[in-house]
């Protein structure tokens, strides 16, 4: 089943329609009543984490038109749902936002997160460790290992894949180009290879039908006979004869070359 034009990868029907599942998984969770994983404050009521799933949902929907902003509006409404406690439904759509920034944003940008996101759950491990004090406190590390190190690393590694696959596409069209202009100046050689020759051709024979021509009229008292004026003429139908092959072996090669270019 083929989706409609609108929801096809790159345009910007898909992305209001992932942000849109987004919205509609998130609400889900919090009509089961998992929405809400830990909250600072047991009082609060379920409706104040939903702001910040609504916004982290927004900045899917700007995933490729806007960036830099899709990854702010992200970071803010992540930040506000930690406040809040944490809940899963923003925290899985913010997974979203660091994949998207990773592969539709800059250099700069992915080289930036992964920084940040490895230094985060690097000291959250020290952390715990500290807190809990033996190695079972490297554990406070695995939610920042899960949610920021993996999206981004596999954001670059779709990112790195895309840009190679691009690099292959511009070589196979230069390589394509270089073959195309070889076949082009191959012809071309070929026409005035033809030309001269046809040239020579022609001269050769005229000068033949001339020197014919000037040796019967130049016999004192003497009419040309039809024998002669014959052999003057045989020149001219020789010449003829080579100016339709020659012509020939032309539309032979202008279909063969036709023919090439159908075939690719």
């Amino acid at each position: 089943m083929r989706l409609p034009p609108w929801l096809r990868s790159g345009t910007r029907g898909r992305d209001l329609a992932l942000a849109g599942t987004s919205l509609v998984g998130g609400l889900l969770l919090f009509a089961l009543g998992i929405q809400r994983q830990l909250s600072w404050d047991p009082g609060l009521p379920d409706a104040l984490f939903l702001p910040p799933l609504l916004a982290a949902c927004v900045a899917v929907g700007l995933r490729r038109v806007a960036t830099g902003a899709s990854l702010a509006v992200g970071t803010v409404a992540v930040v506000a749902d930690l406040l809040l406690g944490a809940s899963l439904g923003t925290v899985l759509v913010y997974t979203q936002v660091l994949y998207d920034s990773c592969v539709y944003g800059s250099p700069r940008t992915w080289r930036w997160l992964l920084r940040v996101t490895v230094v985060l759950s690097v000291l959250s491990m020290a952390l715990g460790v500290l807190l809990v004090g033996n190695w079972r406190g490297v554990g406070f590390g695995t939610p920042f290992v899960l949610a920021g190190v993996m999206p981004v690393l596999t954001g670059i590694s779709v990112r790195q894949y895309r840009d190679q696959a691009a690099a292959e596409r511009a070589r196979a069209e230069q390589t394509a180009r270089l073959v195309e202009l070889d076949r082009r100046q191959a012809v071309a050689a070929e026409r005035a290879r033809m030309a001269r020759e046809l040239h020579d051709v022609i001269a050769n024979h005229l000068s033949a039908v001339a020197i014919h021509a000037t040796a019967a009229l130049s016999v004192p008292g003497a009419r040309p006979g039809p024998g002669r004026l014959g052999a003057a003429g045989d020149p001219g139908e020789q010449r003829a004869g080579a100016d339709r092959d020659a012509a020939d072996d032309r539309r032979a090669a202008r279909a063969d070359g036709a023919g090439r270019r159908g075939r690719r």
